[in-house]
């Protein structure tokens, strides 16, 4: 194995190993958002089946009474509408909770997409073979390279990207891939 061989491997290991690092950086992070955003997903949810459940006991007795007495309704009609009323609620609500729900499961997309990406580039890297030291202005063999995520030839969305992304991230709002 040549010495550029040989310095192309240790790059490539080097930063392998760089993005295995941030890879499980980034995957921590999302998954701490994720458990977050699905607090607010359980919470709605038991509060949708609480509602539920006080819904058929309070209304289902108590406004049917009231209807019944007011407007002479029959007791079983009265029953029948205020049923539908609690089911149209609860429905509303279990829909605000699976939505919750849904938007706390895209940090976990964003990361695999990331993982994807970043695969694609190590295959890439690996398949092309090693290029001939640069030179720096012409005067001598000098290898310009800077070690880490952030040199060139590194995976895109590495380093100074994902923080970037992290810290300027408002909830609801995607800015993978943003610098």
């Amino acid at each position: 194995m040549s010495c550029n061989n040989a310095t192309g491997v240790r790059r490539t290991m080097a930063d392998m190993i760089e993005l295995v690092k941030l890879q499980g950086r980034l995957f921590a992070i999302d998954s701490r958002e994720a458990i977050k955003r699905s607090i607010v997903s359980v919470a709605l949810a038991g509060l949708a089946i609480a509602i539920a459940v006080a819904t058929l006991t309070i209304f289902l007795l108590g406004i049917s009474w009231l209807l019944t007495e007011q407007f002479g309704w029959p007791l079983s009609w009265s029953l029948l509408l205020v049923a539908l009323i609690s089911a149209v609620v609860t429905v509303l609500v279990l829909l605000a909770a699976y939505n919750a729900l849904r938007r706390a499961g895209s940090a976990l997309g964003e990361s695999a997409d990331e993982f994807g990406s970043n695969i694609q580039w190590l295959q890439e890297r690996l398949a092309t073979p090693p290029q001939p030291p640069a030179s720096r202005n012409g005067q001598g063999s000098e290898v310009v390279h800077a070690a880490g995520p952030s040199a060139a030839g590194s995976p895109p969305g590495t380093a100074s990207t994902y923080a970037a992304a992290r810290h300027e991230r408002q909830p609801g709002r995607s800015t993978v891939g943003t610098p």
